[in-house]
């Protein structure tokens, strides 16, 4: 049993007439009178009375008709469903983020699609760093994902573009913040690190390492906004994503020299594109604090 065959069915029932059927269907009377047959053959019934002038359902296919009409009124409304989705009409998206970038970098972009598309709903997961992201990505939660770059292979990926890395330096470190620092002269300092599963503390190990020292550790965090809190308050220093420094603790944040970038990318499943797709160009054109690669700094290193 196939729906066009439903509709076949019903058309035939509704204007009595094989002939008229096949018109209004806009295919030949042969062929419409072929599938009704099928359906018969499939639900082994006689669904029409035939005569020379009309064609009359009999007590199956009266017992039938409502339910085929209901069953096809269903398919339409699913059709219009999925529609209205990639049209942005209705439905929801869920955007996986970390917690940098959902109160630093989606903000504009999740206004101006509310603007746009009212009836979607956006479902945003933010998560403490990438790994935790990227890890509920792998197990099948959400959309699209928008984070630093992560091992996510076999999804649509599209750059979103570069955040700046800044030193995080409070009164009471002994550092003096009036001017950009490079790496090598904090080979001294005490460092707010953050635990394992962070991968802040691999960037930040990897750029202590090719200025020639391995950061001392005096705190390890799981969190960027205690990293911030503890390093404003000149526990010890730390590095963190420009966008994740708000308010006061701006006067304790300084660039390195040469500056440091690390690209935020956005990862989409291919059945979720449809949505997926606006969403990550909204969010691009609505974001000026990420740099594209054309806009970098000559002298700098990418995390």
């Amino acid at each position: 049993m196939h729906l066009r065959q439903l509709e076949y069915f019903v058309t035939v029932c509704e204007l009595e007439s094989f002939t008229k059927a096949a018109e209004r269907l806009f295919i030949t009377q042969p062929s419409l009178s072929q599938q009704v047959k099928r359906l018969e053959s499939d639900l082994k019934v006689t669904l029409l009375d035939r005569t020379a002038r009309t064609a009359r359902p009999t007590p199956a296919g009266r017992a039938l008709l409502p339910i085929a009409r209901e069953i096809l009124a269903g398919a339409a409304r699913a059709e219009q469903a999925v529609r209205d989705v990639r049209a942005g009409q209705r439905g929801d998206l869920e955007v996986l983020t970390v917690r940098s970038l959902a109160t630093g970098i989606l903000p504009p972009g999740v206004g101006l699609w509310h603007e746009k598309f009212p009836g979607v709903v956006l479902k945003i997961n933010d998560y403490p760093h990438a790994e935790a992201m990227e890890a509920a990505f792998r197990d099948g939660v959400g959309d699209v994902a928008i984070g630093p770059r992560v091992g996510l292979t076999g999804t649509h990926t599209v750059s979103l573009g570069f955040e700046e890395l800044v030193l995080i330096a409070g009164p009471l470190s002994g550092v003096h913040t009036d001017k950009a620092l490079s790496l090598a002269e904090l080979r001294d300092q005490q460092w707010v690190l953050f635990d394992s599963a962070n991968g802040l503390t691999r960037i930040i190990r990897t750029l202590c390492a090719a200025s020639g020292f391995e950061p001392l550790a005096t705190v390890f965090t799981g969190q960027v906004e205690t990293a911030l809190e503890l390093a404003s308050n000149g526990v010890a220093v730390t590095l963190i994503p420009d966008n994740a420094v708000r308010g006061e603790h701006r006067r304790c944040a300084r660039s390195l020299a040469p500056p440091v970038f690390r690209e935020i990318l956005a990862y989409s499943r291919p059945g979720s594109r449809s949505l997926s797709d606006v969403f990550v160009d909204i969010v691009r054109r609505a974001q000026p604090a990420l740099l594209t690669r054309a806009d970098l700094p000559r002298a700098h290193s990418l995390a």
